[in-house]
């Protein structure tokens, strides 16, 4: 009987209005979030996948700063080892406080002009 209490105890306490609540889950966001809000909560993870092409000589750049609301906190690449095949740099950042921040990057050559105009942009929403 008392695990039985313990465990609808536990659910009531899922299932109150105004509890606290733990955001694990990472948000992802991309290319098909260019013009939009991404909300993400203070401490979860924000993950920005980008997608060019392998061996093209080119690379994703954040245009700007995102402090304080993120911290970047690792970068990977993935894909085939294919010249030309789809390749996907993923940003993962730390969500530090609540505030919002625009996201945006370029995908260049190494030693091209940062141009006037961002391939992708969106805003981000980091909520309490």
């Amino acid at each position: 009987m008392f695990k039985m209490f313990r465990t609808v105890a536990l659910a009531g306490v899922l299932l109150t209005p105004g509890a606290s609540y733990s955001f694990a889950d990472a948000v992802v966001a991309g290319a098909d979030d260019a013009g939009k809000t991404v909300t993400v909560h203070v401490g979860q993870t924000l993950t920005v996948n980008l997608v060019g092409a392998h061996d093209s000589g080119k690379y994703w750049r954040i245009n700007g700063s995102l402090l304080p609301e993120l911290t970047l906190s690792g970068r990977t690449t993935s894909g085939l080892a294919v010249t030309g095949a789809p390749e996907t740099t993923s940003y993962a950042f730390k969500t530090n406080s609540a505030g919002t921040v625009a996201f945006r990057a370029s995908y260049l050559a190494p030693g091209a002009p940062i141009p006037a105009t961002d391939d992708i942009a969106f805003t981000v929403s980091v909520v309490p």
